[in-house]
């Protein structure tokens, strides 16, 4: 899957557009499952991973799995929130997982995504500017 940033298409690996539409219900769906997941959490004491929860989410609501393209727009989902969370789904709490978004929806965390188009190589090189750095010293 490819995002196009500035036009805010999907695209598959053969470089054909994903439809709108598609992106829109399989989005659906992945909320239906992170919901899911929130029924998981409430019923094991011990903590397990997003994935595993969704896993187990998927078991039981066979109906919410994906076939084909739309698969590979759920596993799109999931990448996107893998890079939220800058690690893999494996490694993401179950027990704290959308703690962000009651953050968010309090308002502490305000304004927009950004992107920084050259990388943040120069904020580091900004930030190094005469510091005496020795490397293999």
């Amino acid at each position: 899957m490819l995002f196009h940033r500035y036009s805010c298409m999907l695209f598959n690996m053969d470089g054909h557009q994903v439809s709108q539409q598609m992106v829109m219900e399989v989005g659906d769906t992945f909320k239906r499952i992170l919901a899911e997941t929130v029924k998981v959490r409430e019923e094991h004491p011990d903590d397990m991973s997003i994935l595993q929860s969704i896993s187990i989410v998927l078991n039981r609501h066979p109906e919410l799995r994906q076939q084909g393209l739309a698969h590979e727009v759920l596993q799109w989902y999931i990448c996107r929130m893998e890079a939220w969370f800058a690690t893999d789904a494996d490694m993401i709490s179950l027990k704290t997982w959308d703690q962000a978004s009651a953050i968010i929806s309090e308002h502490v965390l305000t304004g927009g995504h950004g992107l920084v188009v050259q990388g943040y190589d120069p904020v580091v090189k900004a930030l190094a500017t005469d510091l005496d750095i020795r490397l293999n010293h």
